[in-house]
C-alpha cells in the first residue's frame, strides 16, 4: 500500500475537502439514481433481472461508500465491528448479485448451461465469503474474495463476448 503524505494548511485542506465531497456527491448520486431507475423498472415490469440489477448497484454503491470511509462516517459511525467487516462483505454481496444478474440477463441456463452451473458455484463462493467476512480474519477473507472477484470479472466478460459472438441479441 502506498500512502503519500501531504501537509496542508487549514484553508487549502478545507477547499480540497469541499471539492472532493462534491465529486463524491455526484458519484453516489448517480449510483443512487441508477438504483432508483432500475427499481422503478422492476416494480413496473415485474422482471426479476431488474431486481438483481438493483441489488448489484446497491451492493456496489455501499462497497464504494465503505472503501472511501464515508459509510463509517455517515451510515454506521457507532459500529466499528461492522465497519471492519463491511468491505469484504459488501464486495462479496455485490459480486454475488452481478453474477446472478449476468446469468439471468444472458439467459445462461438456456444458452450456456455449463457456464450457468459454474456461475452457480461462483455465487456459492461469494455466499461463503459473505459469511466468512462476519467471522474470519479480514486478511484472509479480503484476499480470497479479491481473487474470486478478479476471476469473476474476467469470466463475466468472456461469457458476455461468447454470447455476443453467438448472436444472442441482449449480449
Amino acid at each position: 500500500i502506498q500512502m503519500p503524505t501531504v501537509l496542508w494548511n487549514e484553508d487549502d485542506y478545507a477547499a480540497h475537502y469541499h471539492r472532493v465531497q462534491i465529486v463524491f456527491g455526484l458519484y453516489y448520486g448517480l449510483i443512487f439514481a441508477m438504483a432508483i431507475y432500475n427499481a422503478l423498472l422492476w416494480i413496473s415490469l415485474r422482471d426479476r433481472t431488474y431486481f438483481l440489477c438493483v441489488a448489484y448497484i446497491m451492493g456496489y454503491g455501499l462497497f464504494q461508500f465503505s472503501l472511501n470511509g464515508l459509510s463509517f462516517e455517515y451510515l454506521w459511525p457507532d459500529n466499528p465491528w461492522w465497519n471492519n467487516r463491511s468491505i469484504a462483505f459488501l464486495m462479496s454481496f455485490g459480486f454475488f448479485f452481478i453474477i446472478a444478474f449476468s446469468s439471468a440477463f444472458l439467459a445462461l441456463p438456456k444458452n450456456v448451461p455449463r457456464v450457468a452451473m459454474l456461475f452457480n458455484f461462483m455465487m456459492l463462493f461469494f455466499v461463503i465469503m459473505m459469511i466468512g467476512a462476519l467471522f474470519m480474519p479480514y486478511q484472509y477473507v479480503i484476499r480470497t474474495a479479491t481473487l474470486g472477484s478478479m476471476i469473476t470479472a474476467v469470466s463475466i466478460f468472456m461469457v458476455g463476448v461468447y454470447c455476443w459472438l453467438t448472436k444472442f441479441k441482449p449480449a
